[in-house]
């Protein structure tokens, strides 16, 4: 619930409550719920106590569902975080046989058994190719996370941040630059390996950032 409203809700629930049960004690507030006149101004205090429960009854649940729903949210942004750093290490540890592809064309003699080198992996695993990769606008996810971060850990957090933003950009740039290698005009198979290992030095630092990110907020598999 935003501020605004809690404050509008709180501002009616303590007028009505006045009307209910005015601050200044007299011998009348002692007898609203005992005694009725004929002009019903009793009634109505007493439908103005019962506004007042269903007010604060409803406050109560709109910042309960708001803390859940916000807790709900940070876990799973945690276990995207996660879920994309260990997701990189094995990009990284299985670089070559993850950016290789074969079978993609006819040509015996392109690459080794018609195999060729594609760094179009390397966009997939760093969330730019698919809306239900863990990473995708991975930087979004890390923003809201802050909010998490120690006191301490801020100035570290925002710097991995930052970086994982620059080095995600790259690593796909690079990618997007390599996979026309062979086919600009002075290329070849060595641009081409040239831009992936390019790529693959941006996927590493941006894999450190989230390394960072998951020891500061203590992350921890579901």
């Amino acid at each position: 619930m935003m501020p605004s409203q809690a404050f509008a809700l709180g501002l009616l629930g303590f007028t009505l409550l006045s009307t209910c049960f005015p601050l200044v004690p007299t011998s009348t507030s002692r007898q609203v719920l005992s005694s009725f006149d004929d002009n019903g101004v009793s009634s109505r205090r007493i439908f103005g106590c019962r506004v007042v429960e269903v007010l604060g009854g409803t406050a109560a649940f709109l910042e309960v569902d708001s803390a859940v729903a916000k807790g709900s949210q940070e876990v799973e942004d945690k276990q995207k975080i996660y879920k994309g750093y260990q997701r990189l290490n094995y990009l990284i540890d299985n670089w070559v046989q993850e950016t290789t592809v074969c079978g993609n064309n006819d040509n015996p003699y392109i690459g080794e058994k018609g195999c060729e080198r594609t760094p179009l992996k390397v966009m997939e695993y760093m969330g730019y190719k698919n809306t239900n990769d863990p990473l995708f606008k991975a930087d979004k996810t890390l923003q809201r996370l802050e909010a998490l971060v120690p006191p301490d850990n801020e100035d570290a957090y925002i710097d991995a941040v930052e970086k994982w933003t620059e080095k995600a950009d790259e690593a796909s740039t690079m990618s997007f630059v390599s996979s026309w290698g062979a086919a600009n005009p002075g290329g070849g198979e060595d641009r081409v390996q040239y831009f992936i290992e390019r790529a693959k030095k941006d996927v590493m630092v941006a894999r450190d950032s989230l390394k960072t990110v998951v020891t500061i907020l203590q992350i921890a598999p579901s």
